[in-house]
């Protein structure tokens, strides 16, 4: 028997899950593997006969769909050559762990196909979702890669089709110890958006692993703690810290070349204060008068500052934010390319036009159709 594996290389998981299963899957046939993304970062060990740049999901580093990156590397005129070239009526079964080509192919070739992973558990409407309904969000997990028949993993068995994960011989066999602490692996979450959401949880200490972000991240919950504790735990903590700066490799040598820099933390507070009225006025006219009065600037010196400090102009920041909020209704919202100009901000409809297709690469009515051929 001949098997087609589909591995969605967008995170880690999907490909250690493949590798986990390989071993089993041989003792049934000959088995092919077909890898589509490029943003995972695991060392793969499996047979690979095809590849693909596929259409990878993004993230931002909050834990959402970063739609915007998402826009800008979607290639569907790639996507539907690649999915006709998949010789998949070679095979007998066609294993897909959450590949949008995979699932095209089979739809044009006429091929079964088995969905295997835990957005295949969202198949069933009895499995959990957040409060707040995201409509791109379950459009994504309905049609991204839909197949006839789905396994979906899950801890909690939701519906008929769904059993446990897969985990890795290596933890099932670990021996864990209770260390008085929880440990947490978010590698691309943002640090700030965690403490947001782990604050929430009172008297536990927790240990992270967050890839590669700066030391003074890594460090900045441990500092924080130090008001809290007292006598020798804050000496140990405080050790603890001076010990992780005394490895770290991530500095700045300050005054190399011989000049002072006076540090002006009033500049940081007017650059919050600036992109935070841009994130609640961008579908608004802001004046350059309006937002230099906001930091007590002229015109002038505004302008100066705003594009020293960010490499930007002040108008070019805020078309930006204007046409990434277009994306977003574009991909979300039926409604029209026109209404969707004004709600963004913009004033006229061929500037936007003219803004978009800068922006990302192809218009805004090609973009829609796009999107709309991607989750169709």
């Amino acid at each position: 028997m001949k098997i087609f594996y589909a591995i969605q290389a967008t995170g880690n998981g999907h490909i250690s899950r493949a590798m986990q299963l390989y071993p089993y899957l041989q003792k049934f046939g000959e088995v092919d593997f077909f890898m589509s993304g490029s943003n995972a970062s695991l060392a793969i060990d499996l047979p690979v006969k095809f590849k693909s740049a596929g259409c990878s999901l993004f993230y931002s580093t909050c834990g959402g769909l970063d739609y915007w990156k998402i826009a800008k590397n979607v290639r569907p005129l790639q996507m539907l050559k690649e999915a006709k070239a998949l010789p998949l009526k070679d095979y007998d079964v066609i294993i897909n762990d959450f590949d949008s080509i995979t699932s095209l192919a089979c739809k044009l070739q006429k091929v079964h196909s088995v969905q295997l992973g835990h957005q295949a558990s969202f198949v069933s409407k009895h499995t959990p979702r957040p409060d707040k309904k995201s409509i791109m969000g379950e459009t994504i997990l309905k049609h991204y890669a839909s197949a006839p028949k789905n396994i979906g993993l899950h801890f909690e068995k939701y519906d008929s089709f769904i059993v446990p994960p897969i985990i890795k011989e290596e933890i099932q066999q670990a021996n864990p110890k209770d260390m008085g602490h929880i440990s947490v692996y978010l590698p691309s979450f943002d640090v700030s958006c965690l403490e947001k959401a782990f604050r929430s949880l009172p008297n536990q200490e927790f240990h992270w692993f967050l890839g590669d972000i700066k030391t003074k991240q890594k460090l900045g919950i441990k500092i924080e703690k130090l008001t809290e504790k007292k006598g020798f735990k804050q000496v140990l903590i405080l050790l603890e810290i001076l010990h992780t700066l005394s490895k770290s490799e991530d500095y700045t040598i300050l005054n190399a070349d011989g000049f002072a820099f006076e540090a002006q933390p009033q500049n940081n507070n007017k650059i919050d204060e600036i992109f935070k009225y841009i994130n609640e006025n961008f579908n608004q006219h802001i004046s350059l008068d309006e937002i230099a009065g906001l930091v007590s600037m002229t015109v002038p010196a505004f302008c100066r500052f705003f594009k020293k400090s960010t490499g930007k102009t002040f108008t070019k920041l805020v078309n930006e934010y204007r046409v990434v909020h277009a994306t977003k209704l574009l991909s979300e919202s039926q409604s029209s390319i026109t209404d969707i100009c004004f709600e963004c901000g913009f004033n006229n409809f061929s500037h936007f036009n003219k803004l978009f297709k800068e922006f990302t690469g192809k218009s805004a009515s090609k973009y829609r159709n796009e999107m709309m051929n991607l989750i169709q």
